[in-house]
């Protein structure tokens, strides 16, 4: 007896729907099993720190700090690191007094900020312990005057999704690029000192915290 139209049919079908299935089973298999999202991190102020050391008579160091400081990395790669001036902290309250209103004259110039960019896959390709080392280009912005910087860099993953950012080498922000020579120069007057080294290192710690 032959086989009817609809009888020849049926095995054809399912043979279809197995290829289909194992045609569609081997294209998941392609994929990543699960694909990241990009992250945002927010920067720890109170477990973050930036230092800088001053000069004056000619040899006399003394290391001063700010106290507040925010900042964020995007999820496409975008550095910000503000910091409130105000938040000078010199161990003396007369010089951070006149810190703030004489050379940072925060009642119109409040903060200082960073940008940068880097690159996210640098940060997704970090183990938990694993560091890297590189250098961020970006702009700094002090005092109503933005100047190109470059700081070398290096960022460990902590456990927690923490990544801990810190300087390989001191930061040299020259007072003269950003119109804080004047602001000096009073402070030296003020002071009765020989001079006032205008050229500061800048390092830094920042903790940063991946963001649910």
């Amino acid at each position: 007896m032959k086989p009817t139209l609809f009888s020849a049919r049926v095995p054809s079908l399912f043979v279809a729907a197995a290829l289909a299935s194992a045609l569609l089973g081997c294209s998941t298999d392609l994929k990543p099993a699960s694909a990241a999202a990009p992250a945002t991190y927010t920067l720890n102020g109170e477990a973050s720190e930036l230092r800088f050391v001053t000069t004056k008579n000619t040899n006399v160091a003394e290391v001063q700090q700010f106290k507040r400081l925010s900042g964020e990395l995007s999820p496409a790669g975008k550095v910000r690191l503000t910091i409130d001036l105000a938040s000078v902290e010199t161990q003396i309250p007369l010089r951070n007094e006149r810190m703030q209103s004489i050379l940072f004259d925060v009642a119109r110039f409040p903060s200082a900020e960073f940008e940068g960019r880097l690159d996210p896959a640098l940060i997704k390709g970090l183990d938990v312990g694993a560091s890297a080392d590189f250098d961020l280009a970006g702009k700094l912005s002090i005092h109503g005057q933005t100047q190109e910087a470059t700081a070398a860099l290096r960022v460990v993953r902590l456990k927690g999704d923490r990544l801990l950012v810190s300087t390989r080498s001191p930061i040299l922000v020259t007072a003269a690029k950003f119109d804080l020579s004047p602001g000096i120069e009073k402070l030296r007057e003020l002071m009765a000192l020989p001079n006032i080294v205008g050229t500061v290192p800048v390092s830094f710690s920042l903790l940063f915290q991946k963001q649910s």
